[in-house]
């Protein structure tokens, strides 16, 4: 597989006009973002609900489970 996308990203590069190692390069920090912006998800959500804060789940409604269509439509009356 590691040599398919090899060769993907020498097609890339000569359909961009750029060297290979630019799209490499260019792959490395697209990951490298993409893992900074899931890191910054993740502090965020433990902020908001790490160890230290109480979690209390609303109960569950499941009376009206595969009824989704017959309670929006109740929803928009009401509205």
């Amino acid at each position: 597989m590691r040599a398919s996308q090899g060769q993907l990203q020498k097609e890339v590069a000569a359909e961009v006009g750029v060297s290979p190692s630019v799209v490499s390069e260019s792959l490395k920090a697209a990951s490298a973002e993409a893992i900074a912006n899931g890191i910054a998800a993740l502090e965020a959500t433990l902020t908001q609900f790490g160890p230290d804060k109480e979690i209390s789940p609303e109960p569950v409604d499941k009376s009206n489970i595969g009824m989704k269509n017959k309670h929006s439509s109740k929803d928009s009356e009401s509205g």
